[in-house]
C-alpha cells in the first residue's frame, strides 16, 4: 500500500500542478516532441511534387484564397470532401509567402518553392498537434508511455511523408 502511494505522489509530480501550470518537465518534453516532430516535417519541402497537389490541391488552394479575399464566399466551395482545412492551411501559407515577397525578404519563388509556401503551415500544424497529443496522452496514460507514443508519431516516416504533402491524409490522422 505504501509503495502504491509513493508511485502515485511521483506520478502527480509529473502533472500539471493545481494552479493550472506545467511544470517544466512538462514543457520540457513537450518541446522536445514539438521539435522533434517539427524539423523533418519542414526541411526541403520543395524537393519534389505529387501528382494531386499538382492537378488539384495547388489551383484549389490560389482559388479558396483568392475567392476569400474577394469576399466571394461561394467561390470558397472547391471540393465536396473535407479539404477545406487543407485550402485553409494553403491560403496561410500562400498569404505568408505574399507577404516576404512584398516585404524583399524573399525573392520570387519557382514553382516548387511555391508549393513550400504552400505546405509550411501545414506542416507546422501537424508538429503542433504531436506536441499537444503528447500533454494529451499524459491524462491517459502514464508518463513514459506518453513518451514513447508521442515519439514514435513525431519520428514515423510515414506520417512524416504525409505531413510534407499539401493533401488532407496526414491532417485527418493526426486529428
Amino acid at each position: 500500500m505504501l509503495q502504491r502511494l509513493q508511485r502515485l505522489r511521483r506520478l502527480r509530480r509529473l502533472r500539471w500542478n493545481p494552479q493550472g501550470k506545467p511544470n517544466a518537465t512538462i514543457l520540457f518534453f513537450t518541446l522536445l516532441i514539438g521539435v522533434a516532430g517539427l524539423v523533418p516535417r519542414v526541411t526541403a519541402l520543395d524537393d519534389f511534387l505529387t501528382y494531386d497537389e499538382a492537378y488539384h490541391w495547388i489551383g484549389r488552394t490560389e482559388r479558396f484564397f483568392d475567392a476569400l479575399v474577394e469576399h466571394h464566399w461561394a467561390g470558397t466551395r472547391q471540393t465536396g470532401h473535407p479539404g477545406v482545412t487543407t485550402m485553409w492551411g494553403g491560403s496561410l501559407g500562400l498569404a505568408l509567402e505574399h507577404l516576404a515577397v512584398a516585404r524583399g525578404w524573399v525573392p520570387p519563388p519557382t514553382p516548387l518553392e511555391h508549393l513550400a509556401w504552400l505546405r509550411l503551415p501545414l506542416a507546422v500544424l501537424h508538429s503542433l498537434l504531436v506536441a499537444v497529443s503528447y500533454v494529451l496522452l499524459r491524462r491517459l496514460v502514464t508518463p513514459l508511455t506518453a513518451l514513447f507514443a508521442a515519439w514514435f508519431w513525431a519520428a514515423c516516416p510515414f506520417l512524416i511523408a504525409h505531413a510534407r504533402v499539401l493533401h488532407m491524409d496526414a491532417l485527418l490522422a493526426d486529428l
